[in-house]
């Protein structure tokens, strides 16, 4: 994966490369702009490595196993790739959107470009928000998914959306960024359900 990310940023300028790079980008944003929340598992044999990493980006919450990689742990890998091949559509990088624009946090992340990240090192560069061991891995996601999916959808529509934008709207979000609280204001509570 870390061979393609390479060939994809060297090849850029080329018209079928450019045409991929464009699909890829337009895959990313429409998770980006999902009303839903969205959950990526790094567990055993999970494979979250540079463009395919921009998938767990995407994510609301990324869970990753926390288990040495040579017992059969996963590992994630910043590529090149992850810092604005693919911007969301806000025009800023997943990983910029992520840490807020914190640049010091931004540059960390750029610093373990090609490293293998096992659980605990990912977690303290902020790329996973929880890392539940081999013994309660079953259990912490079960729970997380209950506990979503036990609130009431018309108290979240559209907040999902909002955490994956980060701070400030810019000209690119200000017709796709979700409006929240907007079912309250406009319908009976009757009617929203339909």
């Amino acid at each position: 994966m870390l061979a393609t990310d390479a060939f994809l940023l060297e090849h850029r300028k080329h018209w079928f490369v450019r045409e991929v790079i464009g699909q890829l980008r337009r895959t990313f944003a429409r998770l980006d702009v999902s009303s839903r929340s969205l959950f990526a598992l790094a567990g055993t044999d999970s494979c979250f490595v540079g463009s395919l990493l921009e998938l767990a980006l995407a994510s609301d919450r990324i869970y990753m196993l926390n288990q040495d990689a040579a017992s059969g742990g996963p590992v994630l890998i910043l590529s090149e790739a992850n810092f604005g091949l693919f911007p969301a559509v806000h025009g800023r990088s997943r990983i910029e959107a992520r840490f807020y624009g914190d640049a010091e946090l931004i540059a960390k992340a750029r610093a373990a470009v090609g490293a293998r990240l096992e659980c605990p090192s990912a977690q303290s560069l902020g790329l996973v928000t929880s890392g539940p061991d081999a013994l309660d891995w079953d259990d912490e996601i079960r729970i997380a998914l209950e506990e979503r999916s036990a609130l009431s959808p018309d108290a979240l529509t559209g907040l999902e959306a909002n955490l994956r934008f980060g701070p400030g709207e810019t000209l690119e979000n200000a017709g796709i960024r979700p409006l929240v609280g907007m079912a309250e204001l406009d319908f009976h509570p009757a009617q929203r359900r339909g």
